[in-house]
């Protein structure tokens, strides 16, 4: 689509097909040349002109061919059209060499995002058949073009991953990288929290000094700059892809940050909490019965306003 914008864009300004032909070989009129670098076309394309001229062929030498032309034509009358008839097959192949310039200048790989609002999951299916389930309020984004030579997606939140067979998969994230080849995983990296769960397969692990192989049913975990730890899980696949998220000795600042996530509220006065950890599962169909699982286990007074704003009494 872009190569055809491009090409019509030069006919527009051109007025016939040897336009350009007849620009490099010095034959255009005094209005047109006046015409054409009065044009916004005119100085990008004489860049383009200057860096192509140091384009040299091996199997091309223009002073042997001219030479076999003298032979041949002993009438210079004869010459001329001769000349002219390769001049412009020059100029032609210049301008094929133009068009791809500024097909490659002006082309940039097109970069899919999908993001989901809080209280939303989606589902996003990867140029090669992967699945990806992103959970609330997170954000997966790749570059389709490129994507048969490089499976990479960059990610700022949750996701499910079920990977197809083949070239290395990896899974960029502020906190690490997870590469894989063909398995099922989940990876979580919000505001310092990174854990990545093997579920099928094996998955690389790359976070800070960290360089960890989990095979299935194993974790690894880091938050912020710690050493990270490896876990051994029980589940076949992650809670929160059939509505519930559960946890295990998660520091309560990020298990506030997933009903956040999930009812679209928002917290106050949480920082008072950060020193408590929350091990256990709340549903994600019934605000009223989250905020007694997570809140009540610890003993900590709250109050729900009808606009969204939760206040923890400490």
């Amino acid at each position: 689509m872009r190569f055809a914008y491009e090409n019509k864009k030069m006919n527009d300004n051109f007025k016939d097909d040897t336009f350009l032909a007849r620009w490099l070989n010095n034959e255009l009129t005094r209005e047109e040349l006046e015409e054409f670098k009065a044009s916004e076309d005119y100085s990008l394309y004489e860049k383009i002109v200057a860096g192509t001229s140091t384009i040299q062929s091996e199997e091309f030498d223009q002073e042997r061919m001219l030479n076999l032309i003298k032979e041949k034509r002993s009438d210079s009358k004869e010459l001329r059209p001769s000349r002219r008839v390769w001049l412009y097959g020059a100029a032609a192949s210049i301008v094929v060499i133009l068009s791809f310039v500024v097909i490659n200048l002006f082309s940039k790989p097109e970069l899919v995002e999908v993001i989901s609002a809080k209280g939303e999951k989606k589902n996003l299916v990867l140029p090669d058949g992967s699945e990806v389930v992103l959970n609330a309020n997170s954000t997966a984004s790749y570059f389709e073009d490129d994507w048969e030579k490089n499976r990479i997606i960059n990610l700022n939140g949750e996701a499910y991953f079920k990977v197809e067979t083949g070239n290395r998969f990896t899974v960029k994230t502020s906190s690490g990288n997870v590469s894989v080849l063909g398995t099922q995983f989940n990876v979580q990296a919000i505001n310092g929290f990174f854990e990545v769960k093997c579920f099928e397969g094996s998955v690389q692990v790359e976070s800070g000094e960290d360089d960890e192989i989990l095979k299935p049913k194993r974790a690894y975990r880091r938050i912020n700059r710690n050493k990270g730890s490896l876990t051994t899980i029980k589940e076949a696949s992650p809670s929160w892809t059939n509505n519930e998220s559960s946890f295990t000795r998660v520091p309560i600042k990020y298990v506030l940050i997933a009903l956040e996530n999930q009812y679209n509220i928002t917290f106050q006065g949480k920082t008072a909490f950060n020193d408590l950890t929350f091990s256990g599962t709340f549903p994600h169909n019934d605000l009223d019965v989250a905020l007694r699982v997570v809140l009540g286990s610890l003993q900590i007074d709250y109050t729900a306003a009808g606009n969204g704003i939760v206040t923890l009494e400490d």
